[in-house]
């Protein structure tokens, strides 16, 4: 196929000049870059029908789903034992919701999304769910293919009719979701008023809105830049609104965005219901508050605040003090306190060391802690509540071999039941290590390596390596069918638990982060020569994996050291850091990576830049980059415009392939045969370029 054109421009930032031929791509509308775009799916689609296993790799994948009971998720008890969750048939591509009167009662269809407006061409999916606080009530996300925007719908859960609806459109997945008011007659989201981002103001603007769903379908604004001036809201920021315990007599609203860590401020129920703006400062970003919960006058909060690792404190919220708290639970030395959920009882938490060891403790209201036995080694650890005034408490078990779980926790007996399996595939004689490995400044950087019985530490298996390493976001030990089937075709899969991530606290996350994002890349490119000089794999065996964030920190690993790989894929990666901010979610983005305003964050955002650091006439690995046309958080065309000058620059002749779903948008596909799809793509890639005689193209 024919090169992308290039259209030169030059410019010139804090005394260096820029060369930028494909910004023209940035232009969604351009006919001749979308048919260059679909000549791209063209030649990928081609090269995976030449390589014959991909469907037989494909078809392996369906089926061991296709063997597993449905799925559940996103399950939600109500206070009166009322059970909400979507279910998807194995054989289907889609969830639908149903709810049970208890545990163990009929399961009732709710909402079918096929029944949804069935005279258009689209299809509906469910993106979110939220029942009322008694479940007689429950609000959905209702979205058009695979996009992340919501219409918001209510439904009359015992005549599952839909007593509500609204255009004011949300983006649930990002932006907290829904809240219920205490009388289950109002809903709280934030509402994004441009959708469409090919206009002007796209997602900028936000509003935390309230909706009286008996009386009215005007929303109510009661949170955002327009209607609190006296509040620093920048145009790109998200204003949310924070209500989870019914007998609360106050609001909590933060100014948020990429960052975990925000400004927040209070408002009493009964001043907002009479249209009064009431809102006081409560805590600052400074505060370095992650997690909070309120509990009637008090707020119970984890926070970082002279604490790396994490500590959980309460302060009362009307003469808050975050200078000296309480300090419920002190931080820990090798542990970090990842998240937390009250009970009657008292206060349950999880600590993790190194991102891949959790163990789940218990503080009562006596104040006496302990650890609680687990019914199995957890990797990560989640939990979920019914509500701060009952028992019940339900945990979520994952690891990177075994299947994950859900456990009902008894405290009177001190005993769990298992509840449901939810792990993608069961995986059998499998090894996990657990290893630490000294990068360039002697830091060491966990990594966890996963690999069949039998192994051989001779060089001659293919290894395929993911990272991530930013916002203080931890890749957490799960099973998955990535995993699974690649194991399965004798290769090892690895984690490499870099910094910017959240693995070993807040300072890790800070020393991945802005100027010192160095050092994610080379964290990995550390990992990557461990592995090799150990025997585990070699350059040619080696595959690299990096997904939106990670873009940065695998397209840099590759670019810095491209003969320790044989090939590199990258999902919705960011790729054009220069460019990030310009995006539409990217002024969001400048907290995390920096902005080429400041010189010395433009020196350290060209660094991280995979587009602009491609050199011409240069052996790389082959790659294959996919990315989602309508992709909320990381543009499409940062991928558009790395492929193209890969394709000028690379003289390897190794394959450089290039898909865009035109359909979806950040990887987050509605169809779990389209998920399913993709994935079997990488495997048979990364095996077809590691030397798998049975992944040869034809």
């Amino acid at each position: 196929m024919k090169p992308l054109k290039k259209n030169e421009l030059m410019e010139k930032y804090h005394n260096v000049v820029i060369d930028d031929p494909y910004r023209y791509t940035e232009n969604p509308d351009d006919s001749l870059v979308i048919s260059w775009l679909k000549q791209n799916n063209k030649v990928t689609d081609y090269y995976f029908e030449k390589i014959g296993s991909t469907k037989k790799n494909l078809n392996k994948v369906l089926q061991s789903y296709e063997k597993k009971d449905s799925d559940i998720s996103s399950t939600v008890i109500t206070t009166n034992d009322l059970y909400f969750y979507l279910k998807t048939n194995p054989k289907e591509n889609y969830s639908k919701l149903f709810y049970k009167e208890e545990k163990n009662g009929k399961e009732i269809l709710v909402f079918d999304p096929k029944s949804y407006k069935v005279n258009d061409s689209i299809k509906y999916t469910i993106n979110h769910i939220s029942p009322c606080w008694t479940g007689e009530k429950i609000a959905l996300g209702i979205t058009e293919n695979d996009k992340e925007f919501s219409n918001i719908i209510v439904i009359d859960v015992k005549s599952r009719v839909i007593i509500f609806e609204t255009d004011k459109k949300s983006w649930p997945g990002a932006l907290g979701g829904v809240k219920w008011n205490a009388g289950c007659n109002g809903i709280y989201y934030t509402h994004v008023p441009v959708t469409d981002k090919n206009k002007k103001g796209y997602l900028f603007n936000t509003e935390a809105t309230y909706f009286d769903i008996e009386n009215t379908e005007e929303k109510t604004v009661l949170f955002s830049k327009s209607n609190n001036p006296s509040i620093s809201f920048k145009e790109e920021d998200f204003p949310l609104l924070y209500f989870d315990y019914q007998e609360n007599k106050h609001l909590i609203g933060t100014v948020a965005g990429v960052t975990k860590y925000r400004d927040a401020y209070v408002a009493s129920l009964k001043m907002i219901s009479k249209n009064k703006n009431d809102w006081k400062p409560l805590f600052k970003v400074s505060d370095k508050v992650k997690r909070f919960f309120l509990l009637k006058d008090e707020l119970i909060y984890l926070t970082a605040k002279d604490a790396s690792n994490f500590k959980i404190c309460k302060t009362p919220i009307h003469k808050p003090d975050f200078t000296n708290p309480d300090i419920l639970v002190p931080e820990y030395t090798e542990e970090i306190i990842t998240s937390f959920a009250i009970t009657t009882d008292g206060i349950y938490f999880v600590k993790v060391k190194n991102g891949v060891e959790a163990k789940l403790m218990f503080l009562d209201n006596t104040g006496v802690l302990k650890q609680i036995d687990l019914p199995v080694k957890a990797g990560s650890i989640s939990l979920q509540t019914k509500s701060p005034t009952k028992s019940d408490l339900w945990i979520t078990i994952e690891g990177w071999a075994n299947n994950s779980t859900k456990y009902f926790y008894n405290i009177e007996s001190k005993s769990f039941t298992l509840e449901q399996e939810i792990s993608e595939l069961k995986q059998n004689n499998v090894i996990v290590e657990e290893i630490l490995v000294q990068s360039h400044d002697g830091k060491e950087i966990p990594l966890s390596l996963i690999y069949k019985k039998g192994f051989k530490k001779d060089g001659s298996c293919p290894l395929f390596i993911t990272a991530y390493g930013a916002y203080g976001r931890s890749i957490n030990p799960k099973s998955t069918v990535l995993i699974s089937n690649w194991i399965d075709e004798g290769g090892a899969y690895a984690v490499a638990h870099v910094r910017g991530g959240g693995e070993k606290g807040y300072e890790w996350h800070m020393d991945g982060q802005k100027l010192n994002k160095a050092n994610s890349w080379k964290d990995l490119i550390s990992c990557v020569k461990y592995l090799q000089k150990q025997g585990y794999t070699k350059p040619k065996k080696t595959v690299a994996w990096g997904a939106s964030a990670g873009g940065i920190t695998v397209g840099r690993a590759v670019l810095e050291e491209p003969s320790l790989f044989s090939a590199t894929i990258i999902t919705s990666g960011i790729l054009n850091t220069l460019r990030s901010e310009f995006a539409p979610n990217g002024k969001n983005n400048v907290k995390e990576f920096g902005s080429i305003k400041n010189p010395e964050e433009f020196k350290s955002l060209f660094a991280m830049d995979s587009y602009h650091n491609l050199e011409k006439n240069t052996s790389y690995p082959a790659f294959l980059v996919t990315t989602g046309f309508n992709d909320v958080r990381v543009a499409s065309w940062q991928s558009t415009k790395f492929i193209a000058r890969l394709k000028e620059y690379s003289i390897s002749n190794k394959p450089i392939l290039f898909a865009v779903d035109f359909e979806s948008g950040h990887g987050r596909e509605n169809s779990k045969r389209k998920t399913l799809t993709k994935i079997a793509r990488r495997i048979a890639f990364a095996l077809s370029q590691t030397g798998h005689p049975d992944y040869q193209p034809k």
